[in-house]
């Protein structure tokens, strides 16, 4: 009985607290509790808005003005639920694709409910990234330098344990 009360007692004191939003964030708010899926979706949304990542016109995933071939849904589902029987909306090429750009945004892992996805970002987030520009500019099978040549080395002598060595012996 005690429990119920406390419980009722909590739900008409939130339901007192003034929207400190503005309506801005609508539903989400200040009242989203941590680990929550409205709270990592608030997070991944205010990120998001940030760095002008946004859902373009035909639903695909926009970064700046590049129109990617994400769905923008997809993402964020995948992003706030965990999946335990059905399967991932995106593909793995497509949930790389994503990560990378997430990683390009900076979005801290933290932000990531699923615990696949979760896992996925922050290994990518610890591999170094890439060298900056394209990977010829680097080498060219034209402008490699020769090769050094080998020189014939003998090989080493191993010596025998137990044996005196040739500093030592008597004359």
């Amino acid at each position: 009985m005690k429990k119920k009360r406390k419980y009722l007692d909590g739900k008409q004191e939130e339901a007192q607290l003034p929207d400190g939003d503005g309506g801005d964030g609508g539903v989400v708010g200040a009242a989203a509790a941590m680990g929550t899926v409205a709270y990592h979706r608030d997070k991944i949304m205010k990120h998001f808005k940030n760095k002008q990542i946004k859902q373009s016109a035909g639903g695909k995933l926009q970064l700046g003005s590049t129109v990617t071939n994400i769905s923008y849904d997809d993402l964020m589902r995948d992003l706030t639920h965990n999946y335990k029987k059905k399967k991932m909306n995106l593909n793995d090429a497509e949930q790389r694709k994503a990560l990378l750009a997430l990683r390009h945004s900076g979005m801290p892992a933290s932000y990531i409910r699923n615990d696949v996805l979760h896992d996925r970002y922050r290994n990518l987030l610890q591999t170094p990234p890439p060298p900056p520009g394209p990977q010829h500019l680097y080498q060219t099978p034209e402008k490699q330098l020769p090769a050094t040549p080998t020189y014939y080395q003998p090989p080493k002598k191993r010596r025998v344990f137990g044996t005196s060595r040739w500093y030592m012996q008597d004359k």
